[in-house]
Parts: structure tokens; sequence; C-alpha cells
């Protein structure tokens, strides 16, 4: 083969060789350039979502001062106190004692309206609202859910039941294992709320006391019983 046919095709591998190594010499520099702009692009998307963030918790603040607000508006309107009556289901031996003519009877336009009918003389009550025999658990729950939402707000809040031996406190707030009663529930719901609040820190002191005739006392803790005479 001739040599001088070659010297094109050597001018042209030498040329493609300058080339490349142009192109690995400006390798480093045209790396560091594209580096750098990428983070000027990223410190530009951080600054753009921090402010986004910003704002949106900004408004979630003036959105919860605002639910806040208008929870405890609807809680007044409502009455701070507020006393319902919940009617539990009659036992055969009631029926069949002495005093089975006492009757009850309610409003079918009014829930907040009791009848007691007994010796032929019936007297009215009014209340905030009245539960019937057949109202469940989750109905009764349902009427006192929004004071475990003021707890949170940081009021002050207490439930009770109050009624004679065997008139269904204890089932109302205590319930059974697979229908609990407003003690679980408020508790569960309370956490629930609680748990979602991420932002916020919460501490749940708890006490359990017990009230009898003549007795006071917690079930845990060291506080002894207190105890006192009825006159």
């Amino acid at each position: 083969m001739n040599l001088l046919s070659l010297h094109p095709a050597l001018r042209t591998l030498t040329s493609d060789y300058n080339c490349l190594k142009r192109q690995v010499q400006e390798f480093p520099f045209m790396l560091e350039k594209a580096i750098g702009e990428a983070k000027q692009e990223i410190c530009q998307v951080i600054s753009d979502v921090s402010s986004t963030n910003e704002e949106l918790l900004r408004k979630y603040k003036r959105e919860m001062n605002l639910r806040k607000k208008c929870h405890n508006e609807l809680v007044r309107l409502k009455g701070n106190i507020r006393v319902f009556c919940r009617v539990r289901p009659v036992s055969q031996e009631e029926q069949d004692s002495a005093d089975s003519k006492t009757m009850l009877s309610f409003d079918s336009e009014d829930d907040a309206v009791l009848y007691l009918c007994n010796k032929g003389k019936t007297m009215t009550f009014d209340l905030d609202k009245v539960f019937a025999p057949h109202a469940t658990q989750e109905e009764v729950f349902q009427e006192v859910q929004s004071l475990v939402t003021s707890c949170i707000d940081g009021f002050n809040v207490c439930i009770f039941a109050y009624g004679q031996t065997g008139s269904g406190k204890t089932f109302t707030m205590e319930g059974v294992l697979d229908n609990p009663g407003i003690n679980q529930r408020a508790l569960r719901l309370l956490f629930s709320e609680v748990t979602d609040k991420l932002d916020w820190d919460y501490k749940s002191p708890s006490a359990w006391w017990r009230s009898t005739t003549r007795c006071c006392g917690t079930f845990w803790g060291k506080t002894p019983p207190i105890s006192w005479t009825l006159s």
C-alpha cells in the first residue's frame, strides 16, 4: 500500500484525537459548571418550597384558630352544661312489679322532652337530649364527642353519669368489650386526634377514682382513700 494514501487517514485520526483530548481536558470544567447550575436550581427549588411551606403553615394555623373559635362558639351555643337522659329497656321483673303503672313516653317531634306518668299524673321533663331504649352507644357518644375536641383545645371538660343503682350508668360509661361506652370511645378519639397533630406536644396524665357511699379513692398511685361520714 502506498504510504502517501495513508496521509489523509492519519490526518483525520490526528484531528479526532486532538478533539477528544480537548474534550477530556475541558470535561472537569464542564462538569463543575453543570454541578454549579444544578446546585443553583436545587437551592431555588428549596427556597420556593420553603416559602410555600411557610405560607401553608401560616394558613393552617389561621384555619386552626378559626376552627377552634367556631367550635367553642358552637359548644357555648349548645350550652356549657348539658343534661342528657338515657332510658334503658324495662326488664321483665320491672314489668311484673307493683310499679309497672309508672309509664314513660317520648315526644315524637322533640327528642329533648320526656313524659313520666305515675298514678294518673303526667310530669314533663325538658332536657338537652333524651335517648330512647333503642339508642346505641355510638349515638350517645356522638352527642358528647365534641367535648373531646374542647379538651384538646385546652378547656376543662367533665362527663359523668348519675342515677340510681341499676339505671345503666356503668353500661353507658364503660360498656362491654365489643360495645364500649363513653370512656373508651372518648380516650380513643382523644389519642387519635393527638396522634394526627404531629407538630404539637401533648401530655396526658390520668387517674382512676372510685366514689362510693362512704369512701373515695384511686385505683392506682399512693393516694390513700378519703373517708367521710354522711349526716
